[in-house]
């Protein structure tokens, strides 16, 4: 995680208050992160997929599955991350979380309270037999997320 928010950290540090991220999955970690690091206020933020900070309950365990012991150690070190969510908060002035509710790698019924709970005033928005939001589940375009940018 350092090394990713070390890299993006001299791209966006030059921004200004326009500023809409959008990141997708593991990289809305790293948007949080960066968020939180960067002295900068964002217009909008879009967080696709975002899984929780925590490898508890079924969060990821699909993917747990799959990876070996030295993987799970990097995921898990990527992953459990300490946020300070009112530092987070107080930059953002729009949060929108977009959820899944089969995605197979972030159980929506586990992440949905969780993020609710830190970000009461966020907007969340639930799609159907979406998956994970990739090509793989042949979802290349997100009309959504234009919405977002273009108003």
């Amino acid at each position: 995680m350092s090394n990713w928010v070390r890299l993006f950290s001299n791209k966006i540090s030059s921004f200004d208050d326009d500023f809409i991220f959008i990141a997708h999955s593991f990289g809305c970690l790293v948007a949080l992160k960066l968020v939180e690091k960067v002295d900068i206020k964002i217009s909008d933020v879009v967080l696709v997929a975002c899984p929780k900070n925590k490898i508890e309950g079924c969060n990821l365990e699909s993917l747990w599955k799959k990876i070996s012991d030295r993987k799970k150690d990097i995921l898990t070190k990527f992953v459990e991350q300490d946020f300070d969510w009112d530092i987070i908060k107080s930059k953002i002035r729009n949060l929108n979380f977009f959820l899944l509710d089969d995605d197979f790698a972030i159980p929506y019924e586990e992440t949905l309270p969780y993020y609710k709970s830190i970000f009461p005033k966020a907007s969340f928005k639930t799609f159907k037999n979406y998956g994970h939001f990739n090509r793989r589940n042949n979802i290349c375009e997100l009309p959504e997320v234009l919405e977002i940018i273009e108003k």
